[in-house]
This record gives structure tokens, C-alpha cells and sequence, in this order.
């Protein structure tokens, strides 16, 4: 008898076991995520569409622009909705230095995306293509196209349509790209509407890990924050402050960088430093000599137009046929043009060490860098040194700021260092968006 129980109980567990683990057996293999479809990139972002909709809804209304009412978190939510879009989670971006670039979207249900494909075909003229058995609208004339599977839509505009097929409509489950990983484990960014890492081929010569940067948005201007993260250790730091000339209304191109080299100057088998002097043959640069004299601060200014009268002779011929040399002035406009670097103590010798390498060449009087305008000099004996192409000295005051500005039609770029630890630089690219949204085509007319 105890042994026939004995037996009913085995069964009853081992019955009870198969029903406990049948739906497993028979469960089917889970479809790959939108994660496990992301292709590789130079450039690969997330972007929380309803979050940066509303971080950049100040902008629009300072702005004026017409439009501004299709770009609220609201209508933009809506709209997704209808065409079967999940934009409450992020959408992904992918780019490659080549200008392509793709954009791929969460599905919640594709029967609703044929409403908004036949919107698409409203505005363009596509054609139905069949890559590697998947259907692909492409745009005609262009190399733009737009494919989707149950749970995801991807619009892709380069060359590489069928890599990109196979990686995306072939995708395996857990097979996300460790590049990816690492951006969607960046938890310290987990509230920013967008971020973006790039790890660039080009990095790796100056063994740069990666750079990842994200968005903040003011009532004027858009900055982007941005981390350098290198493989070695960075070869400068900041310093307090140094010179730096006053910009204007005028300025196109301003650099100023107030650094400690020390670490540089000690460590020539430093990528950068390895870089920096490969670069400097373009343009029979001193850089060795430069680094090793370099007292850490450099300021540029361009911008602005400066007279200037130049003598040149022209030969003449009277009526009789002779030939005379006559020296005539000219009136000249250029670019205005200063440039101020420190040296250390005992190191003023820098510029004629330049006109031996014929970086800097004197004329009458004047110098001229390479294709500069002719420039007056100050700090013979001085270890600040400045060249300038206006009549009078420009003015300096002290800056704690290392940057790069340009301009261009209009507006002004900023590229600035905050801060640099061993491994890291922490920094910001910011512009002005007045001059991009301010027009008569996109905003309202008072």
C-alpha cells in the first residue's frame, strides 16, 4: 500500500511539473526589441519626441513661429496616436559621417500606419521596391526610404538601404549592439530629452573613447553639453584666466584658450601631441618649439574691416617711350586681424625663430602669418607677444573663458572647455536660433 501511494505521489508531482512547465515548452521564441534592431553608427541618439517638444516650446513662442501650434507635445502626441506611433517612448537616431542617417519608431499597432502612409505618398512620389523580401517605399528621385515591420517604422535616407535592411528586418532577440548598450546605460542622462554619443574611427588616433552630448534649451539659444571621455590621460588643464580680446558686433572668428601645457610639454609621445605636430607640416609651423616656449594662453580675433594705405612701384611710359618707375599708395580694405600667445621667461625669441621657418615673414616694417593681412607687432622684450592689423593696439581684458566662436550667415557658434579632469572634458556647443527662425516664412507677421 505505501508503495502505491508513493507512486501516486511521484506522478501527481511530476504531472503537476509538465503543466507548470508545458507553456513554456510550447511557448514561442520571443521577437527581437526595437533595441536588438539598432544598426551601428559614427552618431547614434535617443530622443524623447514629447519631452523635447515641450523643453523647446519656449523658443517657439519667443520666436513668434507660425507653426509653433504643430510642435506642442499635445497635437504631435495626437497625431502619433492616429498613425499607430509610440512616441511616449523614445524614437532612435543613427548617423554616419558619410550624411547618411536613419530614424527608427516604435509601433503600437501598423494597421493604423497605413493613414499615414498615404500621406506620405501625398506629398511624395514613391515607388514600392522589394529588398531582401521586405517592402520598401522609396522616395523618387531621392535616396529616401521608408519600411516597417509589427512593431517598429524606420525612415532611412543613404546608401546603404539593403545593410541596413538586413540589419534591422533580420534582427535576433538579444542582440543589441554593445555601442547601444552603452548609451542606453547612461542612467546619469536618463532625464534629458535627448542624448547623443558618437565614437568616431577618428577618435581612436587621439585615443578619444567617445564624446555623448545632450541638449538644454533657453528662451533664445539651444546648447549642447557635451563629455570627452579619452582612453588616456588628458595632456592639459585650465587655467584661472588670461587675456583675451573684446569681441563685437563685427567678430567672425574668435579663439581663446587660457591652458596649462605642463603635462604636454613633459609627454611628446602623447597622441595629441603626436597629432598636433603631423598637422603642423601644412603649414611649416614650429610646433615643437612653440609648445616647449608656450606659456599657455592663446587669443585670435578676426573680424571687423581695417584701411590700409600700401606702397607698390609701376612702371610708366611717357611719349617719348621711356620707361619710369613710379611708386603710387593704395587704399586697402582687409579683414581686421590680432592674434596675442604668452611665452615662458627667457623665451621671447619666438618670433624670430618664426621668421626663420618662414611662418612669419617682415615686409617694410610689417608682418604678415602666412596669407594675413600686414600686421603691426608688440613685445620685443616681452614674453606677451602681439600681432595686430589695425592702427591702434586692440584692447584685452582678463578671461576665466577657453572657446571658439565663429559666425555663419548670421549667427554666431560657440565651442567652450568648462572643465577637464584626468580622463575627462566637460564642455558646450551653443548658438542662437534668432536668425534661423526669424524670417517671413516662419513666423508671425505683428
Amino acid at each position: 500500500m505505501l508503495r502505491k501511494l508513493t507512486l501516486i505521489f511521484v506522478l501527481a508531482i511530476l504531472f503537476g511539473a509538465f503543466l507548470i512547465i508545458r507553456p513554456y515548452i510550447n511557448k514561442p521564441a520571443d521577437p527581437p526589441t526595437i533595441e536588438d534592431r539598432l544598426p551601428d553608427a559614427d552618431f547614434m541618439a535617443t530622443i524623447d519626441c514629447i519631452r523635447l517638444a515641450r523643453e523647446v516650446s519656449g523658443l517657439m513662442f519667443y520666436y513668434k513661429v507660425s507653426y509653433r501650434d504643430f510642435l506642442s507635445p499635445e497635437f504631435i502626441l495626437s497625431q502619433a496616436k492616429s498613425y499607430g506611433l509610440n512616441i511616449q517612448k523614445p524614437s532612435y537616431l543613427f548617423a554616419n559621417s558619410t550624411g547618411e542617417f536613419g530614424v527608427l519608431t516604435e509601433l503600437i499597432d501598423s494597421t493604423r500606419l497605413q493613414k499615414g502612409l498615404d500621406k506620405f505618398k501625398y506629398f511624395f512620389e514613391v515607388k514600392e521596391l522589394k529588398i531582401n523580401k521586405q517592402k520598401v517605399l522609396k522616395v523618387k528621385g531621392q535616396k529616401s526610404y521608408l519600411f516597417y515591420g509589427n512593431d517598429y517604422l524606420c525612415y532611412y535616407q543613404g546608401d546603404s538601404i539593403v545593410k541596413q535592411i538586413n540589419r534591422i528586418c533580420q534582427a535576433k532577440p538579444n542582440q543589441v549592439s554593445p555601442s547601444w548598450v552603452e548609451l542606453l546605460n547612461q542612467k546619469q542622462y536618463i532625464d534629458k530629452s535627448a542624448i547623443l554619443i558618437s565614437k568616431l574611427a577618428d577618435f581612436k588616433e587621439l585615443h578619444i573613447d567617445h564624446v555623448i552630448a545632450y541638449p538644454t534649451f533657453d528662451s533664445t539659444s539651444v546648447y549642447f553639453n557635451t563629455q570627452l571621455t579619452s582612453t588616456d590621460t588628458l595632456p592639459f588643464t585650465l587655467k584661472e584666466s588670461g587675456p583675451d580680446f573684446i569681441q563685437g558686433a563685427f567678430t567672425k572668428l574668435a579663439i581663446n584658450l587660457h591652458i596649462d601645457p605642463t603635462y604636454l610639454k613633459e609627454h611628446p609621445e602623447h597622441p595629441l601631441y603626436k597629432y598636433l605636430l603631423a598637422k603642423r607640416t601644412r603649414i611649416h609651423f614650429p610646433f615643437k618649439e612653440f609648445i616647449d616656449n608656450w606659456g599657455g594662453d592663446l587669443a585670435f580675433h578676426q573680424g571687423g574691416w581695417i584701411n590700409f594705405k600700401q606702397q607698390f612701384i609701376e612702371s610708366e611710359i611717357d611719349d617719348e617711350f621711356n620707361i619710369t618707375e613710379v611708386t603710387k599708395v593704395k587704399e586697402s580694405k582687409v579683414l581686421g586681424f590680432s592674434l596675442f600667445y604668452s611665452l615662458n621667461e627667457k623665451s621671447n625669441n619666438f618670433r624670430n625663430l618664426m621668421l626663420k621657418k618662414g611662418f612669419l615673414t617682415e615686409q617694410e616694417n610689417k608682418y604678415y602669418l602666412l596669407l594675413s593681412p600686414p600686421l603691426n607687432y608688440k613685445g620685443a622684450n616681452s614674453t606677451n607677444q602681439l600681432f595686430y592689423s589695425s592702427g591702434s593696439e586692440p584692447k584685452m581684458v582678463q578671461s576665466n573663458k577657453s572657446y571658439v566662436m565663429w559666425s555663419h550667415k548670421q549667427t554666431k557658434y560657440t565651442a567652450q572647455i568648462d572643465s577637464i579632469n584626468t580622463f575627462n572634458c566637460y564642455g558646450s556647443f551653443s548658438f542662437s536660433l534668432k536668425n534661423i527662425l526669424i524670417n517671413e516664412n516662419l513666423t508671425d507677421v505683428d
